[in-house]
């Protein structure tokens, strides 16, 4: 259960809630993002009559980033700035909220969870009570509403879908050793659509099935060349060197962060946490290089020249 909630996490973004710990307050939307603001440009000459749809088209673009908190331009900066080192005085000051080292390692584009201690009580003998370890999960919609969208609950095709994300999916998913998902069948995978904007973006949950939690239950699919959940298989989209290199290096310079979201759980077992470790490294060693990886395209590239 909590490896399969660190999974969650690298692609969520709350913090570990303490041993029976009561928890109230309020959840700030998108805490942590920088904030930005942007003066209106100008334009003289022949670009003039351009230059408030230019403005309009770069506010509606960064209001629907999932990336950053865009701001009223009466915010930051305090004066328009009309050279380089204006800009200096107008950055927003640091937030006051304490880094949160558990969540977002890898995408906003992923539903929350939060690991707490669970009470099953029994109540006609209170000395049966069993504590188990789960997660709260982030409502599927309200995922979608943080990062600017909402659920798409129609099925998509692979050019719909935002490549980077597709990529990064996929990826991910290798890493895990997780093949039980698919983005044409929307299984353990969420679509969010922003309007105005062409692609999709898959978002992956319930990584059970996947090698590096190692479920007593979780087979494969017959239908795929392994016989293990703890083989991998890259099922992605079939890229090229280039077009592959930027994702593989994204999840490359995460890994300290990744190892470390599984060094810090809980109450796990070293022997557990010792194969947890040597079956990550044993996928990053697969990433280190778009050369060495498109030996593991192999599979997806061949089934879509069939």
């Amino acid at each position: 259960m909590r490896i399969f909630t660190a999974l969650l996490l690298l692609f969520a973004g709350t913090c570990w809630l303490a041993a029976r710990q009561q928890v109230v307050g309020t959840i700030d939307k998108n805490p942590g993002k920088p904030l930005v603001a942007v003066p209106d440009f100008r334009a003289s000459g022949a670009a003039a009559p351009f230059i408030a749809t230019f403005n309009r088209t770069v506010q509606a673009d960064l209001e629907n980033s999932p990336l950053i908190n865009y701001v009223a331009k009466t915010r930051y900066p305090v004066q328009i700035p009309q050279q380089p080192s204006d800009l200096i005085a107008g950055v927003a000051p640091p937030s006051a909220r304490p880094v949160n080292p558990q969540g977002n390692r890898l995408t906003d584009w992923s539903q929350r969870a939060r690991l707490t201690h669970v009470t099953y009580a029994d109540v006609r003998d209170s000395t049966r009570n069993l504590i188990r370890w789960g997660f709260f999960l982030e409502d599927d919609k309200d995922m979608a509403a943080r990062n600017g969208g909402q659920v798409f609950e129609s099925f998509g095709t692979y050019s719909e879908m935002d490549s980077a994300q597709m990529d990064l999916v996929g990826v991910f998913e290798y890493l895990i050793g997780n093949t039980d998902w698919s983005v044409i069948m929307r299984h353990n995978i969420r679509l969010v659509q922003i309007t105005g904007r062409p692609v999709l973006y898959p978002v992956p949950y319930d990584f059970d099935f996947s090698g590096l939690v190692d479920a007593s239950y979780a087979r494969p699919d017959p239908r795929m060349p392994i016989k293990s959940v703890r083989q991998r298989l890259y099922r992605g989209m079939c890229r090229t060197p280039d077009q592959i290199s930027p994702t593989l290096a994204r999840v490359m310079a995460a890994r300290d962060s990744i190892n470390q979201a599984f060094a810090t759980l809980p109450d796990v077992d070293p022997k557990r946490l010792k194969d947890v470790q040597k079956y990550l490294d044993e996928g990053f060693k697969a990433l280190s290089t778009a050369k060495d990886f498109m030996a593991e395209q192999q599979y997806v590239c061949s089934k879509t020249r069939e």
